[in-house]
């Protein structure tokens, strides 16, 4: 078997979280000789498959694994490696959210659709929401614009995370 070396790529500048706040976790997908469907079985490190006895010790998790999942396992039978996988993890700290701004002139106002009627929605910056916003509304953002339709209630919670509650 090939060996297989971990090794991190190079952080984008700006955008990695620290060393401390990184995992990844690796994994193979597996299944019987001639079946559709696969499990994920999770590895202990990236150079596991290059250890002694690995094919033994995958087949006994995946028998384990299929017995747990579907309530029985075919030990015997031949398995099939279908995706070796590793999957980086980095988290963030939790940072203040930034206070809301009231924008220097009214959001903008636009006729949008919902359910065949016509309803006057304001757009607004996500910064500039300032306790509940009732919808219908458009909030816009660096990375997302959110659609808040009527009969819903938007607000930041105390993370800054935008929660929608459907009222109606």
């Amino acid at each position: 078997m090939p060996s297989c070396t971990a090794r991190p790529s190079p952080p984008s500048p700006g955008r990695a979280s620290p060393r401390s706040r990184q995992r990844v976790e690796h994994a193979v997908d597996m299944r019987y000789e001639g079946q559709d469907y696969t499990l994920t079985i999770p590895l202990t490190g990236a150079d596991e498959p290059a250890g002694e006895g690995f094919l033994q010790t995958v087949a006994q998790r995946y028998a384990e694994a299929h017995t747990s999942r579907y309530g029985h396992a075919t030990p015997e039978a031949p398995v099939e490696f279908v995706m070796l996988r590793s999957t980086g993890f980095g988290t963030f700290p939790r940072t203040a959210t930034a206070a809301p701004t009231t924008e220097e002139h009214p959001p903008a106002v636009r006729d949008v659709i919902f359910d065949g009627q016509v309803h006057r929605t304001p757009v607004l910056r996500r910064n500039a929401i300032d306790g509940e916003l009732e919808g219908p509304a458009i909030i816009v953002e660096e990375t997302a614009t959110t659609v808040v339709p009527p009969g819903c209630l938007a607000a930041l919670d105390a993370n800054g995370f935008l929660i929608i509650k459907v009222t109606s």
